[in-house]
Parts: C-alpha cells; structure tokens; sequence
C-alpha cells in the first residue's frame, strides 16, 4: 500500500486538456459545430418510389445537396433521363421509370459525374424555392419572424449553400408562411362560419359582422364572449378604449374595450377588427359594445380614449 501511495505522489502531474487557458488557444482551432437543418437526400441504383413525382423530387434533391447539377434530357409522364449540363464530355446519366405492372417509380440508370466541379456552379435549380423550403421549413414553422438574412446565413452554414439571392430567400419565405396560415385574403371568408360556431359554443356570446351590402365583401367584425359579458358587471366604473394597426398585408385595425377588475388586473371585455380608424368606425365599434354590456345604463362611469397614454 505504501508503494502504491509512493507512486502515485511520484507521478509527474498532467493538465487536463480542457483546463488550459482559452487565453493561449487561438481562433482559428475553435470551429463551431453547425448541425444541418435537413439529413442529405440519397438514393442509389434500383431504388423504388410510390410514384414518379416523389422519385424525381428525390433525386433532384440529392444531386443537389451533392452541389451537383443536371439537366432533363426527356420527360415523360412514364420516365425522367437526366444528363449533365456541361459541354465537355461527361458519363453522368439518371434514368427514372415506371413498372407497367406495379406503377412504382424506379432509378434504372444511374452513372455518376466525371467532368470537372466548375460545370456545377451557378445552378440555378439550387436557388429554387421548392429546394430552399426543404432546408428552412422547420426554421419558419418555430420562428415566423426569422428574416430572409437570417434564413440566407443558415443556409450558407449548415448547407455549405451561399449565394442565395436575399430576393430568392423572402420569396421562399412568404409561399412557406402561405402554407402554414394560408393567404390572408382567403381567411376573411371564414368569418361567417367562424361566428355561428361562435354562437353555436355559447349563447350568451355577442358578435357582430358587417359585410358590404352588394358584394358581401369582408367590412368588419365584433366580438364580446360570454365571460367578458358576465364580467363587466364586476368591473370598476372606468374603462379604457384604443385602437392598434395590425401588421399584415391588409394593414387593418384592432379596436379594443377593457376594465380594471377587484384585483386591479385588466380585463378586455370587446374587441373589433375594422378597416381603418376613422369616426364612422369608432362609432360602430361603440354601438355594438353598448349592445353587448348596455353600458349606457351604467351610472358614474370614466371613459379613457387612449389606453396606452393613460
């Protein structure tokens, strides 16, 4: 035991690679570590897919994420030949074809690229939004605010992908969105189907919608839920109205009613969303908050005007 205890005292002592000074390692041995936003796409010869339009969209992507080009040699309903799209002499070759006895797509041919790497640059297929959505799908779908120049740094790191036009990236971003929410002018259809299910929920809830009388056009809508309704009752003799601009592409405003409850919370009892704020608006957005809580009857009441500057 002594010896071993002697030994060990004797051993020459080792820093730990992890406890030197970060002071004494220089910048360029410190690389970050990016992890791509989507797997590579792959396939090989004789692999098979549900239908052509898959196996091509594969393919595509794979030569793509390769930073390799091609060019459609033929297209048939029934068959895709692919072929390099450089001049100077080149094996590449992709052949996809439909089995007449199953329907499934299948790679028949595939040969790989033996000209030299400056044939694949400036592929404008890389640039395409079909591409960069695969790439930045997740990306908007957890942060809808993410900006085009963001979207262009990582795909120039994760991908290895630079160059894409800042103009190419929003155009991307914009049909992903549209995807996602759907077109914003396709929404304002919704609302009469949207209030009698409202209505249907609860009884008590008070709406209001207004349509232009001779193309019944999308106007303005009003809303007071049941709760908010039960709720004023409750309130402080003082509320607060104000109007705010939403950011789309409508640029339409919210009108909004609130009051103070017993714990000094505010407490939103109607809203509007009306296409601009004007005194004919305003007018409306009250007639139909009187109609929902018969604030008229209320004695003592403080009215503010500007919720934010009070």
């Amino acid at each position: 035991m002594d010896s071993l205890q002697k030994s060990f005292v004797s051993a020459p002592s080792q820093q730990h690679p992890f406890s030197q000074n970060l002071s004494q390692i220089s910048s360029s041995t410190l690389q970050p570590l990016y992890v791509s936003l989507a797997p590579p796409a792959t396939y090989k010869l004789w692999d098979v897919f549900f239908d052509i339009e898959t196996a091509r969209r594969q393919v595509y992507t794979s030569i793509i994420d390769r930073h390799e080009s091609y060019k459609t040699y033929k297209s048939e309903s029934k068959y895709t030949i692919l072929k390099c799209r450089g001049d100077e002499p080149c094996t590449f070759r992709v052949r996809i074809n439909v089995e007449a006895r199953t329907g499934l797509a299948k790679v028949t041919i595939n040969e790989p690229h033996t000209c030299s790497p400056a044939v694949h640059e400036n592929f404008k297929e890389a640039n395409s939004q079909w591409y960069l959505e695969r790439h930045m799908w997740a990306q908007l779908e957890e942060n809808r605010a993410i900006s085009p120049t963001v979207l262009r740094s990582l795909e120039k790191v994760a991908h290895q992908h630079p160059g894409v036009p800042y103009i190419q990236m929003w155009r991307m971003k914009k049909t992903v969105l549209e995807k996602l929410d759907g077109k914003e002018e396709e929404q304002f259809a919704k609302f009469p189907a949207y209030c009698r299910r409202f209505e249907a929920a609860d009884p008590d809830n008070y709406h209001a919608l207004k349509l232009e009388p001779e193309t019944e056009k999308f106007q303005a809508v009003f809303f007071a839920p049941a709760a908010c309704r039960e709720t004023q009752r409750l309130l402080r003799p003082i509320f607060f109205t104000d109007g705010t601009h939403t950011r789309s592409k409508y640029n339409l405003t919210l009108l909004t009613c609130s009051g103070i409850d017993a714990n000094g919370k505010i407490t939103p009892i109607g809203w509007a969303l009306v296409p601009v704020e004007n005194k004919y608006w305003w007018t409306w957005f009250l007639e139909q908050l009187n109609c929902a809580h018969s604030l008229d009857k209320r004695d003592k009441v403080v009215w503010m005007n500007d919720r934010q500057k009070g």
